[in-house]
C-alpha cells in the first residue's frame, strides 16, 4: 500500500505501540527501541524526542541510540518548538483535587540542557494527552464540569502563550459535543480536530426533577472539524458512519497531518472483563480528505509525523 501520491515527498511517522518505539516510512513500520516510552516527537530527522522513565531523551531513529536531555522526572507529555532549540514539557507536580491534577509547564534547551518553568496549569487527568503548537503558542485541551457527576462534561480548547506565559479559553463544545485529538494543520492555520458528537438522557426523580446527565451508549457519531485561528471558527470537515474504528471509552490518542493533506490519529480499544477494562488493542489510521476513506496502517498510537 502506497500512502504518498506522486509528486508528494514522502512523510515519516513516529508512533508508539504498548509504549514500544516505531517508526512508519515508504508502507512499512520498523522497531526502533523497545523500552517503555509515553510521548514522542520528531526533533530532526532521523532523531526524535521521547519520554522515557519521566524523563525526555533524543532517540537516533537510525539505531535506536539516546541521549538523555533531562533528570528532572516526572515528564508526561512534549512538544519541539519550532526552532528546534527547545522542547516544552509538561510534568507532573504531585498537587491534585478530585478531578485535575497540577501540571508544570517547562522548557529544556537542547543545547546546554537549561530548564526554565514557564508557569503551573490545573488539567483534568494525570497527562496533558493532548497539545499541539503554532508558533509561540501552546494549545492544549482541557474540561469543564468534570467535578460535577450529575452533568456530561464539555470539552474546551486552551491557548498558552509561551511568550507571556498567559492562558485563555478559545473554544468551548456544548454538550455533548466532545474533542479527542488535536494537531495542527500542515500551514499551520488551524487547528485539527478528531471529535465526536452524542445523545444526553435526562434522569429524573420522582417530582420529576433532573437529578443527573448521561451519554447514550451507542449514539455517537464522530467527525472532523477544523478550527480557523486567529478567530476561533469551527468548521466540520467530515462526519464517519457508525462503522467507524474508535472505541469512546478507549477513544483516540494522538493525531498529525501528513504532507500530502491526511489526518493519522491513533486509537485505544478495550475489552471488558469482571475486573475491569483490559487494554486489547492500538491502531494507527490514515484519513483521506479527498477520498473520505480510513485505512489501518499499523498497530499503534500518538504519531508524530516529518517530511523529508
Amino acid at each position: 500500500m502506497c500512502l504518498y501520491p506522486l509528486g508528494v515527498k514522502a512523510d515519516t511517522i513516529a508512533y508508539l505501540s504498548y509504549g514500544k518505539l516505531w517508526v512508519y516510512e515508504a508502507g512499512k513500520s520498523r522497531l526502533v527501541g523497545d523500552a517503555q516510552f509515553v510521548d514522542v516527537k520528531w526533533y530532526k530527522k532521523p532523531t526524535v524526542a521521547a519520554v522515557h522513565a519521566g524523563n525526555i531523551e533524543l532517540v537516533d531513529t537510525t539505531n535506536g541510540r539516546s541521549e538523555k536531555l533531562t533528570s528532572i522526572g516526572n515528564i508526561r507529555n512534549i512538544l519541539v518548538l519550532p526552532d528546534k532549540k527547545k522542547i516544552v514539557f509538561s510534568r507532573l507536580t504531585g498537587d491534585a483535587t478530585e478531578c485535575a491534577w497540577q501540571h508544570e509547564i517547562c522548557s529544556v534547551s537542547i543545547t546546554d540542557k537549561k530548564i526554565t518553568r514557564i508557569r503551573k496549569l490545573w488539567v483534568v487527568g494525570d497527562v496533558v494527552l493532548e497539545w499541539t503548537i503554532i508558533g509561540d503558542k501552546v494549545y492544549y485541551l482541557s474540561k469543564i464540569d468534570a467535578d460535577d457527576q450529575l452533568v456530561v462534561p464539555r470539552s474546551v480548547l486552551m491557548q498558552l502563550d509561551l511568550s507571556t506565559a498567559k492562558v485563555k479559553s478559545l473554544y468551548t463544545t456544548k454538550q455533548g459535543n466532545e474533542f479527542l485529538t488535536i494537531c495542527r494543520s500542515w500551514d499551520q492555520t488551524k487547528i485539527v480536530i478528531l471529535g465526536y458528537e452524542f445523545q444526553i438522557r435526562f434522569r429524573y426523580d420522582r417530582e420529576n426533577d433532573v437529578t443527573y446527565q448521561e451519554s447514550v451508549e451507542g449514539s455517537e457519531r464522530f467527525y472532523i472539524a477544523q478550527l480557523k485561528l486567529p478567530k476561533p471558527r469551527l468548521t466540520i470537515s467530515h462526519r464517519f458512519g457508525q462503522d467507524f474504528p474508535v472505541d469512546r471509552i478507549g477513544g483516540a490518542l494522538g493525531s498529525c497531518m501528513l504532507s500530502d493533506g491526511s489526518l493519522v490519529f491513533g486509537t485505544r480499544n478495550f475489552s471488558y472483563e469482571d475486573s475491569g477494562a483490559v487494554h486489547e488493542s492500538s491502531r494507527l489510521y490514515r484519513f483521506s480528505f479527498e477520498s473520505g476513506e480510513t485505512t489501518q496502517i499499523a498497530n499503534g498510537y500518538r504519531p508524530d509525523a516529518i517530511s523529508e
